[in-house]
């Protein structure tokens, strides 16, 4: 199955993007490893595939309304 094929039929089944699905996997994992670890926020990001900490921040903020680190915090507090 080529790559477009499959990313079709993704978007197909699901309703969504395959990109678009694999990111909020991501941001999910994120969000759990920001909650129940010490990890820099730089090593987070790269443990969930960014390719920066401006690129995982931007996204992260995008989907949350908030920065990773005021998101850590807020999860501290709760």
């Amino acid at each position: 199955m080529s790559p477009s094929h499959l990313r079709t039929r993704f978007r197909a089944s699901c309703g969504v993007s395959l990109g678009k699905h694999m990111r909020e996997l991501r941001l999910e994992r994120a969000c759990g490893l920001l909650r129940m670890t010490t990890a820099r926020i730089s090593e987070i990001a790269d443990q969930c595939g960014f390719s920066s900490l401006f690129s995982f921040s931007r996204a992260f903020r995008v989907r949350h309304g908030l920065s990773p680190k005021a998101y850590r915090d807020t999860a501290v507090k709760n």
